[in-house]
């Protein structure tokens, strides 16, 4: 009897270690089981924090290069009132004043011992001639000095009254020195009136080459023609 006992007693307690065996082995995978879901779990806030931050990090070094894209569109579909009065100025520019031309002389060894350079700057509107500045240079030729500086003096004296003159529209300054003559003739044909001017104004250095309102290529031959080089 009490060998049956200890028998059942026995079994007893094998089946009972090895339920308690077992049951670790389950609690001991339900541990990992959580474990493993508390990792991923875990980690699934710390993945979306590191991919946001390098979104955000990103942002923030495109953000001036963005706003300069916007601002630049922005700036260049934005009229600029200083560019449309510069333009305007220029179309009223292009409008009033057509161009210029100048035009160049030259004539050595004269027989009065002198070389001569003339220059005419000629500014038209419209097509038009409104005024010019005749410059005319004359120097002794070399080796012909004495003749030379004669001429210039006589020729300086002749001109005084003509540059005296009080005529609208016309205007003649002269300069001279021991070695050049310089005479500089401004005509304005705004205010000149053309009639007015006497008859003994008819010389090279004197008298109105031209007319009020000549076009350019009216101009341009007129001087080629009389040896003039334009440009």
């Amino acid at each position: 009897m009490d060998q049956n006992n200890n028998q059942n007693q026995n079994r007893v307690n094998t089946t009972t270690k090895e339920d308690l065996t077992k049951t670790q082995v389950l609690n001991l995978n339900d541990v990992q089981k959580v474990a493993n879901y508390e990792k991923k779990v875990s980690k699934k806030p710390a993945i979306f924090l590191f991919i946001l931050g390098i979104l955000l990090i990103a942002g923030g070094f495109a953000y001036p290069y963005i706003m300069e894209m916007i601002g630049g569109e922005t700036s260049n579909n934005t009229p600029n009132s200083n560019e449309e009065t510069q333009t305007d100025e220029n179309q009223s520019e292009v409008q009033t004043q057509t161009g210029s031309l100048i035009c160049n002389y030259a004539q050595a060894g004269n027989a009065d011992g002198t070389d001569m350079t003339i220059s005419l700057q000629l500014n038209f509107v419209e097509d038009q001639l409104n005024n010019y500045v005749k410059t005319i240079v004359v120097s002794p030729t070399v080796g012909q000095e004495a003749i030379g500086n004669a001429t210039i003096q006589n020729l300086y004296a002749s001109l005084q009254p003509y540059q005296a003159a009080q005529i609208p529209g016309y205007v003649l300054a002269v300069t001279s020195n021991e070695t050049e003559l310089q005479e500089t003739l401004t005509i304005d044909f705004t205010t000149l009136d053309k009639t007015q001017i006497p008859t003994d104004y008819n010389t090279t250095y004197t008298m109105v080459d031209f007319d009020a309102n000549e076009s350019m290529q009216s101009v341009r031959t007129k001087v080629e023609a009389n040896g003039y080089q334009c440009q």
